[in-house]
């Protein structure tokens, strides 16, 4: 009689410990999953390589809304750093050196983008592949140059559209903050010479592609 006692009360302990650990795991992915809903935010640091070999250094800030551990759109801005340039004012140049027909203009040095982004999470681990785009504009000053030859000055608009499509890896370092690293294809347009006489110049625009790399905190 003792042992049947005995063994009840193990059985029942067990299903007691058994069904508080149920609830604590339950607990626990609520938590989770409770804090990968709201509004998030990232600060990213990336390089554009174009194919023209010219390249570019961003600093940005994206904020926006977490609807769940697979969706998030939000808002980014930031610096874009263009620090080799290869564009020129062939102007400048001879008055009937007509070769520089087609190349690219001068940018500023520092613009500012300004974009909307949106990632779509494909796990719900601790590593999180993801697919991204971020699709907006890049904001700058004009330029103003003297073409000497034509006896009058031009002025050209810099500002440019930008389409970024991404894939990349995120990794969740604790339940406040995450790692995430992504490749990306950056096409944008830029201001180039379309026609070039020795009478006038013609600016038009221009797409041009580039592989950037993308690593950031988000939290």
């Amino acid at each position: 009689m003792k042992r049947i006692v005995f063994i009840v009360c193990f059985v029942l302990a067990a299903v007691v410990y058994a069904a508080g650990q149920i609830v604590s795991s339950s607990s626990l992915v609520v938590t989770k999953t409770a804090l990968l809903e709201g509004y998030e935010q990232s600060i990213e640091l990336s390089y554009t390589q174009f194919f023209n070999a010219e390249g570019g250094i961003d600093i940005n800030y994206i904020g926006g809304w977490r609807f769940n551990r697979m969706f998030y759109a939000g808002l980014g801005t930031g610096l874009y750093l263009d620090v080799t340039d290869v564009g020129g004012a062939p102007w400048g140049l001879a008055p009937y050196n007509l070769q520089y027909h087609k190349s690219l203009l001068d940018m500023p040095l520092v613009s500012i983008p300004l974009y909307a982004h949106g990632r779509v999470y494909f796990t719900q681990k601790r590593w999180m592949p993801f697919a991204g785009l971020s699709v907006g504009g890049v904001l700058s000053t004009p330029i103003d140059d003297n073409v000497k030859y034509l006896n009058k000055r031009l002025a050209y608009n810099t500002c440019r559209f930008m389409l970024n499509p991404m894939v990349g890896m995120n990794y969740q370092i604790n339940a406040d903050m995450d790692l995430y690293f992504s490749l990306g294809y950056r096409g944008m347009t830029r201001p180039y010479v379309a026609d070039l006489t020795q009478y006038d110049i013609t600016v038009g625009q221009q797409f041009i592609g580039a592989i950037d790399l993308h690593v950031g905190f988000t939290f």
